[in-house]
């Protein structure tokens, strides 16, 4: 089991709490193992401690710092008339959160390697193919049992069940003879049919088929040739040598891929200066569903959801969470990936989404089915 993986484990054992409090006291490098005791240890002190005396709620024994309840958002002139709830409510919607969780960073980790690739040998069409792909399966699709999606046919590792999510679903399929197959054809600008069927058969569960089908054709024949261009952004992000609008000015005629969701591309190929506004931070930072956040976004072209994303670019700055200086490159959508995962107390690691970026490098043909 990775690293990755067992400190996840001591997450959803433990809560998330208990195991940042424990490796921020030993570092982050600390042996699994160690973690593992010292948690134990920990969680038992207070286990013993709450049943001596009621504990405060978080957010009321750590009230938000001076700089929290002071903070006024940038000015806006698209959106004005969006509300937005006060940062010191988000702040404690957060439970105080200051540092980016140990999961998270192993992301990050994977980030810093994604961009030291783009800087030295440079990415492939194949890559950004992969990372536009993840990503068009990710929007507007809920997570899906992983028992109807094996009924479906997509092959996922013996060890997943409960929820998986969308992104990760499609990441397990680019593994497969059939994915594969179509990577091995897009990279070079060439349809595979019978494979992109093949797609669209298995992430029926998740719903919107014709959508996943139109990213997959359009990816092909719009993608390869790019990769350079990419790759030099992504070098200029690790620097910090490159505003998130350069960024934006790449994705603006990238199907599919708005300002809101530019960000999270972006992670998968190893730039990391901009967040993501999704629904679940929406509903965070203004209390009311993504549907009465569809009219801001839309606004002067998508003017409106690019002021968006820079507002919460900036509150996320203003939380100013802990993290190694070497990842301080990819701290807009690590502090994104916390706040994602705090919210709904959930640990995502992405491991699955990780893999199909990492592997899955060398195409195949798709294995004809037995009649």
């Amino acid at each position: 089991m990775s690293r990755a993986s067992r400190i996840a484990d001591l997450i959803s054992q433990y809560g998330q709490p208990v195991v940042d409090e424990v490796m921020s006291a030993l570092g982050r490098d600390a042996e699994p193992e160690v973690v593992k005791k010292a948690v134990a240890q920990r969680a038992k002190a207070t286990t013993k401690a709450a049943k001596s005396k009621p504990q405060k709620p978080l957010a009321q024994v750590m009230p938000p710092p001076r700089k929290i309840v002071e903070y006024i958002d940038p000015e806006a002139t698209v959106n004005a008339d969006w509300q937005w709830s006060p940062m010191s409510e988000v702040y404690e919607k957060l439970g105080g959160l200051s540092a980016v969780p140990e999961h998270v960073l192993d992301f990050g980790r994977f980030m810093a390697d994604q961009a030291g690739r783009a800087a030295s040998g440079g990415l492939s069409a194949r890559d950004l193919i992969k990372a536009f792909t993840v990503t068009r399966a990710s929007i507007q699709r809920q997570a899906v049992d992983a028992e109807k999606l094996r009924r479906a046919g997509l092959r996922l590792p013996a060890d997943v069940s409960g929820k998986v999510r969308p992104e990760g679903a499609f990441g397990e399929w680019l593994g497969t003879p059939a994915g594969q197959a179509y990577l091995e054809a897009a990279q070079y600008g060439r349809l595979s049919p019978n494979a992109i069927g093949d797609a669209v058969a298995q992430m029926k569960p998740f719903g919107k088929q014709n959508d996943l089908r139109e990213a997959l054709e359009w990816a092909a024949k719009n993608l390869p040739g790019r990769q350079s261009q990419v790759s030099d952004l992504v070098a200029a992000g690790r620097e910090m040598a490159s505003s998130p609008d350069e960024w934006r000015k790449f994705t603006k005629d990238v199907k599919g891929i708005g300002p809101s969701k530019s960000g999270f591309l972006a992670s998968l190929l190893g730039r990391g200066d901009q967040p993501t506004l999704d629904a679940r931070q929406i509903l965070i930072n203004t209390g009311r569903p993504t549907k009465e956040a569809s009219k801001f976004i839309a606004r002067r072209g998508g003017a409106g959801g690019v002021e968006g994303v820079e507002r919460l670019s900036a509150r996320q700055s203003a939380l100013d969470l802990a993290l190694p200086e070497e990842l301080r490159p990819y701290y807009q959508h690590l502090a994104h990936h916390s706040i994602w995962d705090k919210a709904g107390d959930e640990v995502t690691t992405h491991s699955d989404v990780i893999k199909a970026m990492r592997d899955f490098a060398v195409g195949g043909a798709v294995k004809r089915k037995k009649k």
